[in-house]
């Protein structure tokens, strides 16, 4: 859990749902917060920093047994997760310096006093 905490420093939960279960409860949370530091999510690889703000639903299921905590484990959608990154995870750890993809598809940066934007000029 520390990495997600070191990722998303300024991260912040609410609780949208409760319900009671046998033996525990599940809640429903959204997670807001920006994406300062790496982090891996298994199988898909490591997201780099990207400073994009995300809007997250997670799932948080409890269970108790003889009145202590038996099992805690949190689920959410990694493809929404990246979708809202905009980049795709990379295979490499954290210092890696890899150009980002976006579903397959390099990304370089864009720089506006290069980009036309006259409405009457064609692009071919």
């Amino acid at each position: 859990m520390t990495h997600w905490i070191r990722a998303f420093p300024d991260a912040h939960l609410t609780l949208l749902r409760i319900d009671p279960l046998d033996a525990g409860y599940r809640a429903d949370l959204l997670v807001e917060g920006t994406h300062h530091g790496d982090f891996e999510i298994r199988p898909f690889g490591w997201f780099h920093a990207s400073g994009r703000k995300i809007t997250l639903r997670l799932h948080h299921y409890v269970e108790m047994q003889d009145g202590r905590l038996a099992r805690s484990f949190v689920s959410f959608d990694p493809q929404d997760l990246g979708r809202q990154l905009a980049v795709r995870a990379s295979s490499k750890g954290p210092g890696d310096q890899t150009q980002p993809e976006l579903f397959g598809l390099k990304l370089r940066p864009l720089h506006l006093d290069s980009v036309n934007t006259s409405p009457d000029e064609s692009v071919d």
